[in-house]
């Protein structure tokens, strides 16, 4: 057999909530929650704006980037690779590897990016560093400047980025793919890499 049991006190003893506790209760939590309502009403427009503000900055960078690349471009006078490929150290074409995993510790970043299978991009052999160096000796030049910034520790600065690694010492800032399997860019250090030092070969 079933039964119910109910509480021990009954409902309207001394314990029971007065109704009208339950409606001023009611009430206050209706004023929070029309105060919170009107607190967000305010902030959604203030985070609307720095939301089109941020936009519009990285609209501007962008534009701005792309008036430099093509004044650069235009600045271009010197004999270039073929763009969009990669090559090995001797000058051979090559598909563009793929993607490794990342490497993160400096010593591995001197070490594995000097190896003979890292590549080059055609934006580092075409970089205004090379100017005056014919094509066909850029390869061997770029290996050069790669084993010196790399040889040591103290040669080159490496900061591993997420997307990209970089390396600066010697007058030169060289970027690498995150797994080092490509030398991405080189140029020289300063705001307009065409005023900047040359290659010399003797050093």
């Amino acid at each position: 057999m079933l039964r119910f049991i109910g509480p021990d006190r009954p409902w309207f003893g001394r314990e029971h909530v007065l109704i009208e506790d339950l409606r001023r209760a009611y009430e206050l939590l209706l004023q929070r929650d029309q105060e919170q309502r009107a607190v967000k009403g305010v902030r959604q427009p203030e985070e609307q704006r720095r939301a089109d503000a941020h936009e519009r900055h990285i609209v501007e960078q962008a534009a701005a980037r792309t008036r430099r690349d093509a004044a650069l471009q235009a600045q271009i006078t010197w004999q270039l690779v073929p763009a969009d490929c990669a090559y090995d150290w001797d000058g051979n074409q090559l598909p563009f590897p793929e993607a490794r995993r990342p490497i993160r510790a400096e010593e591995s970043v001197l070490r594995v990016a000097r190896r003979p299978g890292t590549v080059f991009h055609d934006d580092a052999l075409n970089s205004p560093f090379f100017r005056d160096v014919p094509v066909e000796e850029r390869f061997q030049h770029l290996r050069n400047v790669v084993d010196k910034l790399l040889r040591a520790p103290t040669k080159g600065t490496v900061a591993v980025e997420r997307d990209h690694i970089a390396v600066s010492g010697q007058k030169v800032t060289l970027t690498l793919t995150p797994d080092c399997t490509m030398v991405r860019t080189l140029n020289p250090l300063g705001p307009n890499p065409l005023n900047s030092t040359q290659y010399n070969g003797k050093r």
